[in-house]
């Protein structure tokens, strides 16, 4: 017959006490085992086993907990838990997942339908078809396209294409260069900041018309023609200019003709309305008007000619000569300068005088033959007063019975201005001559190669004197000048 082992037991939340060493109890309502441990009798729960073997079902009221589960033997697949989720080394297969966490797999996770916060994906985005396309989306706001190239064709008609012709209707800016292996053309309007060309800027249909660009120059061509060239240094122009407004310039403009209609004028004043100094040509007369003066200027000669180039009348610049091969006529006075020969004439021992205007061996000459010997400027004879502009040209001096003797003579002018003081002489120039003794001896004064001042006019009112100095003795002295007179400016 059957053993029978019979434990202690108890009810309800009875633990068992003082169970000795290997002794069991068991509570029959929780179905908790106790043993009893160690030489204190004390009384341990039995919670862990090394392993149970069940050929029925085992079920549990509590946990069950286990590193793994394996549900066909010890070898076969295996449920396990880590880090809180829920792993399986196979895959789940089944009807309904239930997680109150995250659900992850290092494999495929494969369903009919997916939820997102309980809404079926497959009602927010169009199924897919095949493995390799998508026929039709929502709008894809963001991620990486890492399919294969988009056919032009699928393509909006907005977009910019590379190889197909194609007009812009709208504005399009570019932030680099533009290089074209050919044509680029507009039917409007090309605004741009710069445009560069290797060589030609053309008419469309027209080759041989446009702008030719070369090394620091520009060309302006028409129907194979150059019509202008712009260089750095200079503008030329092949055809006629027709302006209808000014034209100026800051520079000079060389031309090899300039041509005025009847009645053109060529201004030469600030105005530019031609009313104050202008040449002026009309068909059979040339007016020049110079408001205040009209100047003309040659090296050598001024001419006046006739149609068969017959010099009529010549102005030498350099000399003031006016020559004229007819007569010179005129309805009033014909004014210029005219000459005049002054004598003064004295018999003076210079060489013995002393304390004069003009230090010792100095004497003033009269205007005047008189014999009369005085050094002062105060003087009749000596005085003169000028009734215009004029200045000594030349003097020549002799001496009776050869006494100019062998020494030097410095002949002077002075000239006293209406605003200088009564008797304030001022030495305006000086001519030197010298003596050599011989007989019948002239000497000559070259008033235009002074030896010291200038050779200029005196002015109209002033008092003039002329004067000699020199150590020669007693002699009786022949001297006239030639004095050129400004009659014009009266």
């Amino acid at each position: 017959m059957a053993s029978t082992i019979q434990l202690k037991t108890g009810t309800g939340s009875a633990v068992p006490a003082n169970l000795t060493q290997g002794e069991l109890a068991i509570n029959v309502d929780n179905g908790l085992v106790y043993y009893g441990s160690g030489s204190t009798n004390t009384t341990k729960k039995l919670e862990t086993f090394t392993n149970i073997t069940a050929s029925g079902h085992i079920s549990a009221s509590g946990h069950v907990e286990a590193n793994r589960i394996y549900p066909q033997g010890i070898s076969g697949p295996f449920i396990s838990t880590r880090n809180g989720q829920i792993n399986s080394s196979t895959g789940f297969t089944g009807i309904n997942i239930t997680a109150s966490s995250n659900i992850s797999a290092s494999g495929d996770v494969m369903a009919k339908d997916y939820f997102d916060n309980g809404t079926n994906i497959n009602t927010i985005y169009s199924p897919i078809e095949g493995s390799e396309q998508i026929t039709s989306v929502g709008t894809i706001s963001e991620g990486t396209w890492n399919g294969v190239t988009i056919a032009s064709a699928n393509l909006d008609a907005d977009t910019a294409h590379l190889t197909t012709d194609q007009t812009f209707s709208g504005k399009k800016t570019f932030s680099a260069a533009i290089t074209a292996s050919g044509n680029i053309s507009a039917s409007g309007t090309i605004t741009a900041n710069k445009i560069e060309s290797d060589q030609l800027f053309s008419h469309v249909g027209d080759a041989n018309t446009g702008i030719q660009l070369s090394s620091d120059s520009v060309q302006i061509e028409g129907n194979d023609v150059i019509i202008a060239n712009f260089t750095t240094s200079r503008i030329e122009l092949n055809s006629p200019i027709t302006a209808s407004g000014n034209i100026s310039a800051s520079g000079t403009v060389t031309a090899a003709g300039v041509r005025l209609p009847g009645a053109g004028i060529i201004s030469f004043d600030n105005s530019l309305d031609g009313t104050d100094q202008f040449i002026k040509g009309g068909d059979h007369y040339i007016t020049i008007e110079g408001d205040d003066i009209i100047k003309l200027k040659a090296d050598t000669q001024v001419q006046f000619q006739d149609n068969s180039g017959i010099v009529f009348a010549a102005i030498n610049p350099n000399a003031g000569h006016i020559t004229s091969s007819g007569n010179i006529s005129a309805s009033g006075t014909i004014y210029g300068r005219q000459w005049e020969q002054i004598e003064t004439n004295l018999t003076a021992n210079i060489g013995s005088l002393s304390s004069g205007h003009d230090g010792d061996d100095f004497i003033f000459l009269p205007w005047t033959d008189t014999d009369t010997e005085n050094a002062g400027s105060s003087n009749k004879f000596v005085n003169r007063s000028a009734v215009a502009p004029g200045k000594p040209i030349k003097t020549s001096m002799r001496a009776t019975s050869n006494t100019l003797g062998d020494t030097a003579y410095t002949m002077s002018l002075w000239e006293n201005k209406t605003d200088q003081g009564n008797n304030n002489l001022v030495l305006v120039t000086e001519a030197c001559g010298d003596s050599t003794g011989t007989n019948r001896e002239v000497v000559t004064f070259d008033w235009t190669n002074p030896c010291s001042g200038s050779n200029v006019d005196i002015t109209y009112g002033s008092k003039m004197w002329m004067g000699i100095k020199t150590t020669n003795g007693n002699a009786t002295y022949a001297i006239t000048h030639l004095w050129e007179w400004d009659y014009g400016s009266l």
